[in-house]
């Protein structure tokens, strides 16, 4: 999740950096860096974001797999397995999540390196 995406979920819900904070169990601090980037959200931030924005309603409808990925049961490459094919906006989602994933840990770990 991109530092914008999570300012505008965030504004959203109507929610301040004080409110995100105390759901996700972080600092408000923390928020703040997540939302100006100055922190790259990790895939531990993504799942925890992700159990807190909420999926969409068609995601949510799907239940078992999207569950079983937001409670790291299963990986998103997994999830994309999962779906079946007529369910094309289902499917995108778990690619999309995917392509999170890649976007969030991968620049954390080269952080770090």
């Amino acid at each position: 999740m991109t530092a914008d995406a999570i300012k505008v979920a965030r504004k959203e819900k109507g929610w301040t950096q004080f409110q995100l904070a105390q759901k996700l169990g972080y600092s408000e601090s923390r928020i703040a860096k997540l939302e100006t980037g100055r922190v790259l959200a990790d895939s531990f931030d993504c799942k925890a974001l992700a159990k807190v924005f909420d999926p969409p309603p068609a995601v949510a409808d799907f239940g078992d797999p999207v569950r079983r990925y937001l409670n790291s049961e299963i990986s998103a490459s997994k999830l994309a397995e999962l779906i079946p094919e007529p369910l094309d906006l289902i499917g995108a989602f778990a690619q999309h999540i995917a392509e999170l994933e890649e976007r969030c840990v991968k620049p954390a770990l080269e952080q770090r390196s």
